[in-house]
């Protein structure tokens, strides 16, 4: 997400569970991702739902490897090579400092 948050910001968010309101197109959540391997990712990601009601992941970032979106599958779907994905938290808020170091 460095696209939307440079290095040394500082995001404020909620529990999932204890978000009120409904998730939109735009909303950035963190995201745990557990793979076949049983390892545990947290990232951010943004929220977009398509025409279909399918909704997407997406990374917002400059890096090749991280610019693809992820379906957030609906229960009883394959989520295909991840074992699984959850929504964690929402974020509401961020900041970023003015400068990184005072040396």
């Amino acid at each position: 997400m460095n696209l939307v948050y440079p290095e040394g910001t500082i995001i404020i968010c909620v529990k999932f569970y204890e978000f009120d309101g409904a998730l939109q197109n735009g909303d950035r959540v963190v995201v745990y991702r557990q793979g076949p391997d049983g390892l545990t990712e947290g990232t951010v990601k943004e929220i977009a739902v398509d025409d279909a009601g399918r909704t997407w992941l997406w990374p917002r970032s400059s890096h090749p490897m991280h610019q693809q979106p992820i379906e957030l599958p609906t229960e009883g779907t394959d989520s295909g090579e991840t074992a699984s994905v959850e929504i964690h938290a929402v974020v509401i808020g961020s900041y970023r400092p003015e400068r990184l170091s005072l040396s």
